[in-house]
């Protein structure tokens, strides 16, 4: 018997953005690159951040990336991955997100890494 994907139909990517500088620098911090990131990954796919209940990131200096990002960016997520595994954080961020919608535990989350 085939698996059937249990994220299928049931998830999506909506939105992505992209900063890429010929340079390989990027100017700015972190927190203002994440930000422009997300904006631009929301507005392509048509959201808001009032449409945001997830957050998955995990570059901060502090103790949880993905609530301070969320209250900097004045969201009260349902749900939250501050999940580090190197380099592949935000691909393991994806599933974890698409399980969670799959769930109920979200509807809109956002899955950003950011470095300069």
């Amino acid at each position: 018997m085939i698996a059937t994907d249990p994220f299928r139909a049931r998830t999506a990517i909506v939105g992505v953005a992209d900063a890429v500088d010929p340079s390989g620098e990027l100017d700015g911090t972190v927190r203002s690159l994440e930000v422009r990131m997300i904006r631009e990954a929301l507005t392509d796919a048509g959201l808001t951040i009032a449409d945001v209940d997830g957050v998955a990131s995990c570059i901060s200096p502090g103790w949880a990336p993905s609530l301070e990002l969320a209250e900097y960016l004045g969201i009260a997520p349902r749900w939250t991955d501050s999940t580090q595994t190197g380099g592949s954080s935000f691909e393991v961020q994806v599933q974890h997100a698409a399980a969670a919608i799959a769930a109920g535990m979200a509807e809109v989350v956002v899955v950003v890494y950011a470095a300069t």
